[in-house]
């Protein structure tokens, strides 16, 4: 062998051992019994390839990058769930230290080893450093100081821009309900009152709407106190399938019997899916999505709050409003839709909350005044709509 040939391949059967190694492990750990024989016929020929890359030199450059190839297909194909190689993964997290790594040992189902990353900017601001220009868009980046923050863009390099949605205001109609209180401690008692509210939303035109909710149970004690309108009640499954979720999207554009869906916020149903037309008429958003506490959860608030004297507003205003946001975006997506948005708590009219609207729902925007009738505000949105939208 020529000495080049012989580094040559000395560098690529140790970058392929490893994923040949672990390749190994997962055919009977993994593969499906009828897909073994094959699996093993693939390393077979891997080992075959490099021992004759030993044998002759001619031919190594090209048997070692097939061989390295077939072991990379082997990694591909367990994934990323071998016991062996999330212990490797686990070791590399490990080894990067910081304080913004809090490591969990947690017994209450089982045993496990949680490695929580309560905030990434340190790691992204590495990364970000070896480009020349990086753009963030999204339409939830509001505050967008936190997000900065949180991405790690250096605020010496950071230019913000924030447009106005390009639909028509007037297409729009966002109600704030502040007459019922949906804070954990409170919001059984207000159940019922929830209920007639989704009611009332619904029968102010016919048509589909989706009620969303911070949970399933939540979700689950208000769908059963709905009154019967002659709507299909769809109520989302905390495990439904992508066959299930397509179904139930396609039948959305049947407008008889109209649906009524229940639904969580951050869900399925509640971002990166598009309702044009007459797919959805309107959303009730019941409270704003704040995260569960958990023990997790508190490990952030506090690091947030020693490190940006804002440890609420990080670990659960901010998320929980976004996805609010998300929600209500899920109404208008083109400029010939039409819709309604009914958010439903107490707090969504006090300053800590509304002051995080987007800008531009302030010319949408309606009730939460003195006096205010949903179902008044509902038929007149409806009325000075219907030769546009007709029903």
């Amino acid at each position: 062998m020529k000495e080049d040939g012989k580094w040559f391949f000395l560098g690529a059967f140790l970058i392929a051992s490893p994923a040949l190694f672990f390749g190994s492990f997962a055919i009977f750990d993994y593969a499906h019994p009828e897909d073994r024989k094959f699996w093993l016929v693939l390393v077979a020929i891997a080992i075959a390839a490099s021992m004759v890359s030993l044998l002759r030199n001619k031919i190594s450059g090209i048997i070692t990058v097939v061989y390295a190839g077939l072991a990379s297909l082997f990694l591909l194909a367990i994934g990323t769930t071998h016991p062996v190689l999330l212990r490797f993964v686990i070791c590399v997290v490990l080894a990067m230290e910081g304080e913004e790594f809090s490591y969990i040992y947690d017994t209450t189902g089982g045993e496990a080893l949680k490695i929580v990353c309560k905030d990434p900017s340190r790691q992204l601001a590495q990364r970000l450093e070896g480009f020349h220009s990086v753009i963030a868009m999204s339409a939830t980046l509001d505050p967008m100081e936190f997000y900065r923050k949180m991405l790690g863009f250096d605020p010496e390099r950071t230019d913000q821009a924030n447009f106005p949605s390009p639909f028509p205001k007037e297409n729009r109609r966002i109600i704030v309900v502040p007459t019922v209180s949906t804070t954990f401690r409170a919001r059984v008692a207000h159940y019922g009152k929830i209920a007639n509210i989704i009611a009332t939303t619904a029968t102010a035109r016919p048509g589909n709407y989706m009620a969303l909710f911070p949970s399933y149970d939540f979700m689950r004690g208000v769908a059963t106190r709905v009154p019967d309108g002659g709507w299909e009640v769809i109520v989302q499954e905390p495990k439904m399938s992508e066959p299930q979720r397509l179904a139930l999207l396609e039948s959305l554009k049947e407008r008889q019997p109209p649906k009524l869906i229940f639904a969580v916020q951050g869900g399925l149903f509640a971002e990166g899916v598009d309702y044009p037309g007459e797919t959805l008429s309107g959303v009730i958003i019941v409270s704003p999505a704040l995260p569960q506490v958990s023990f997790e959860r508190e490990l952030m608030r506090q690091y947030y709050e020693e490190h940006y004297g804002k440890g609420f507003e990080f670990a659960y205003l901010y998320p929980g409003m976004n996805r609010v946001i998300q929600s209500v975006g899920r109404l208008i997506r083109s400029e010939s839709d039409f819709g309604v948005a009914v958010l439903v708590c107490q707090r969504f009219a006090q300053p800590q909350y509304s002051t995080l609207f987007p800008p531009d729902w302030s010319e949408s925007m309606a009730g939460s005044r003195a006096g205010y009738n949903l179902a008044t505000e509902l038929g007149n949105f409806w009325s000075g709509n219907l030769g546009k939208h007709p029903s």
